[in-house]
């Protein structure tokens, strides 16, 4: 059914969802847990984030649209509007990174941005829930 070069590519892709997503969560799931104190925390280090409202509805949500994003990259569900809500979500930590006068996380941040911009180009791989519910 695979070939071998096949499940390779799929395997990557698998690989590339599954750290996004837990190192996403690993971040964000003690934050959305910590309460209005911690979501506000979140907004104030991004400046961009305070043209969406005051301080903890901002960081509230952004942080529900990186949980939700999370999940989509993990199961492959809604993969693409995912990963490009990510790469919004890194560009613009990429931007704040600049403005603030980061000199190495802007480099992490834009590849991240990037990496999901071409995680859109590729979609999950074979490997995904929606895969294999649309086989049936």
């Amino acid at each position: 059914m695979f070939k071998s070069n096949d499940r390779q590519i799929n395997t990557g892709l698998l690989i590339m969802r599954m750290a996004i997503a837990m190192m996403t969560l690993w971040v964000v799931v003690p934050r959305l847990k910590g309460g209005a104190a911690a979501w506000n925390s979140f907004a104030a280090d991004l400046p961009l984030l305070g043209t969406m409202g005051p301080g903890p509805t901002a960081g509230l949500i952004m942080l529900i649209i990186l949980v939700a994003g999370a999940a989509s990259l993990a199961s492959g569900y809604f993969f693409r509007p995912s990963c490009l809500l990510y790469g919004l979500v890194y560009g613009i930590f990429t931007l704040d990174y600049l403005a603030a006068g980061y000199k190495t996380l802007p480099l992490y941040s834009g590849t991240l941005c990037l990496v999901c911009l071409g995680l859109v180009l590729t979609g999950p791989g074979k490997f995904s829930i929606s895969v294999k519910i649309e086989r049936k």
